[in-house]
């Protein structure tokens, strides 16, 4: 890495001297190592080539963080959209569950999954429903807080854990996905897809004893929404295990 000597410049750091290296990497730009001393002489060479082998440890040790980073991001995340992956997801919801039953807070969950997706794989390619189950990953991103928890479950199938939020708020987060999603999606410069959903959403009770029977309540809503024709949702309360649909949102 090159370096810039002494500028003799220092004041605006409040120093006599100054000593600035460029962090470069792979043609990129990642910041700037500053020396300074408040008085006395100027950097000599010697200290400028000392510096610049910290510039060279200092990119190192910037390079292994940033590959820590993607890994762990990885190690997190679905590759194709960006949401936390299936095992990431809950484990992350199992707490906001053990939360929830903690401080007796409600916690709902919305399940959702994409109609007739087998058709427009069929249809437009692989490529085309890859772009749009990405599409369908920002429509939940958007229609959720920063806290609540958006996860790929697997598939086409999708899901959602919202703290702090009764039942009526979560089905009104469900609509708000539905709705965006039921139109046409862009795909590409040319083809345009259209897309529906159905989504089941259940809520925690006092008789609902872990996150998987609240995910199954939530499941046997979102199968009752697929049985009824689609492009809807259903809401159960998760009163036990099995679950009991109680509400179908058709609007």
């Amino acid at each position: 890495a090159a370096l810039f000597g002494d500028s003799g410049e220092g004041n605006a750091l409040g120093m006599e001297h100054a000593l600035c290296a460029p962090l470069v990497q792979g043609g990129s730009f990642v910041g700037v190592l500053i020396l300074a001393r408040r008085s006395g002489r100027a950097f000599s060479r010697e200290e400028q080539r000392i510096a610049g082998l910290l510039v060279n440890q200092a990119l190192h040790a910037f390079q292994n963080a940033r590959l820590y980073s993607e890994i762990e991001r990885q190690a997190i995340t679905d590759d194709l959209t960006g949401l936390y992956n299936r095992g990431h997801f809950l484990d992350l919801a199992r707490r906001e569950f053990s939360r929830s039953v903690r401080y007796d807070s409600e916690l709902s969950l919305i399940l959702l999954d994409a109609d007739h997706f087998k058709s427009i794989n069929d249809l437009h390619g692989h490529q085309a429903g890859d772009e749009v189950l990405r599409a369908l990953a920002e429509i939940c991103d958007s229609a959720t807080r920063s806290f609540d928890i958006v996860g790929r479950y697997g598939g086409e199938e999708f899901v959602i854990v919202l703290p702090e939020t009764p039942i009526d708020v979560a089905t009104t987060v469900a609509r708000r996905i539905r709705s965006g999603v039921d139109q046409a999606l862009k795909v590409g410069e040319q083809l345009e897809v259209r897309l529906t959903i159905s989504a089941g959403v259940a809520s925690r009770t006092a008789r609902t004893p872990d996150l998987l029977s609240l995910i199954n309540t939530a499941d046997q809503a979102l199968y009752a929404a697929k049985r009824d024709g689609r492009n809807q949702v259903k809401i159960a309360q998760a009163d036990d295990s099995k679950g009991s649909v109680s509400q179908l949102d058709r609007a």
